[in-house]
């Protein structure tokens, strides 16, 4: 699976980015999202967090691909700062320089907005805390509620299957 998006020095993080990382770190507890009754609403689901061990994962997942893509720019940022100030510098090194100054900007960013996402984990709402307001079971259990467990409904005691 494969996707494109865009990284910004000065901006926001890619609005599909997230929902798209979430779908593939879905592991174990929540792949019950992919059933196929699930299927026309997976999307809705994962732009939003999904549950606390699927944000982790996909935020250290991205973390560390774009700190992998960092450590590949193959210089740093003071070498392509003095082929920018080098006037023997060809035109062809000041531009690349220049794309790779910017590269590392856009990386840095986002790596820092994912950071910060890193720190707010705890006050997020995830799937199955957004399902039960949506059903109105966030609530404490009101004594109305409770049935009592010795109360047979629907069955006959002494019901001939069960002897």
């Amino acid at each position: 699976t494969e996707m494109t998006c865009t990284l910004k020095a000065d901006g926001p993080l890619d609005e599909s980015l997230l929902p798209f990382m979430r779908l593939v770190c879905i592991q174990s507890f929540d792949a019950f999202l992919l059933e196929s009754v699930f299927r026309q609403e997976v999307w809705g689901f994962v732009n939003l967090p999904v549950s606390k061990d699927n944000e982790k994962l996909m935020l250290e997942t991205l973390i560390a691909t774009f700190e992998g893509a960092l450590d590949d720019i193959g210089s740093s940022e003071s070498e392509d700062m003095s082929i920018v100030r080098d006037a023997s510098s060809t035109y062809r090194q000041v531009q690349a320089a220049y794309v790779r100054i910017g590269e590392r900007s856009a990386l840095k960013k986002t790596i820092y907005l994912l950071e910060q996402e890193m720190e707010e984990m705890d006050s997020k709402e995830y799937y199955q805390e957004r399902r039960l307001k949506s059903l109105n079971l966030d609530r404490p259990v009101d004594e109305s509620e409770i049935v009592d467990p010795n109360v047979e409904f629907g069955r006959e005691r002494d019901a001939p299957w069960m002897r």
